[in-house]
């Protein structure tokens, strides 16, 4: 019999979202595994379901990187900030119960990202049966030390605009990558804060091309 392997990805923020949201949304999550693991029994399908945090970072080189149009990731936002492309990121809500007062989530580099995919697929061409793994570092940062880390490693200062906080974000969310560790051998290597901001910034700029003049936030309020 052929074995057919498989790989599912999804992103854990959404996931969360569903799980506080809907029960019913939660319930087709927690089924749609059941079902992977039902075919994995019956016709031996097995997969893997990686289940990712906030990615960030770039191709080392500065090859590839993220452009979305619109943009809603924060360290491409901040980046767009620090070359002059939009004149303020937006922190949405600065009284939760954290340490500075911003919401805490686990960036992942996409390099890491990748290597978990080959792990996976290594794991499962080694007979490994259908799972579901979280893919983080199981450290969570602020939004606030995401800025102050795309300041540093930029040089740039970056013009902040305080907006409430948006419905059905939790204070904190964050990986356990530990069942990753044990069955797939696998851990983050690029997920330091700097590093991945680092990557990001070198792709931004072959990317957008070099800082313009920024307009600032001052600037940006008036004319509104």
């Amino acid at each position: 019999m052929t074995t057919i392997l498989g790989l599912n990805a999804y992103h854990a923020d959404s996931a969360a979202c569903l799980v506080r949201d809907g029960k019913l949304i939660a319930a087709a999550e927690e089924e749609r595994f059941r079902m992977m693991e039902g075919y994995d029994d019956a016709y031996g399908v097995r997969s893997v379901r990686l289940r990712y945090f906030n990615a960030c970072g770039a191709d080392p080189d500065g090859e590839i990187g993220e452009d979305h149009s619109p943009e809603t990731h924060l360290v491409p936002l901040i980046l767009d900030v620090a070359m002059g492309r939009r004149a303020h990121v937006s922190v949405f809500g600065a009284d939760y119960p954290t340490e500075d007062g911003t919401p805490i989530r686990d960036y992942i580099h996409v390099c890491d990202i990748a290597s978990a995919h080959l792990a996976a697929l290594e794991y499962l061409l080694a007979g490994g049966r259908t799972i579901a793994v979280d893919i983080g570092t199981g450290e969570g940062v602020s939004v606030a030390s995401v800025i102050a880390a795309v300041a540093r490693v930029t040089g740039c200062k970056i013009a902040t605009l305080s907006a409430p906080r948006r419905s059905g974000d939790p204070a904190q969310l964050v990986a356990s990558p530990a069942l990753a560790a044990e069955l797939l051998g696998w851990r983050a290597e690029r997920s330091t804060l700097d590093v991945a901001v680092r990557d990001a910034w070198r792709w931004h700029q072959a990317r957008f091309g070099a800082p313009a003049k920024r307009e600032t936030l001052e600037q940006f309020v008036s004319s509104q």
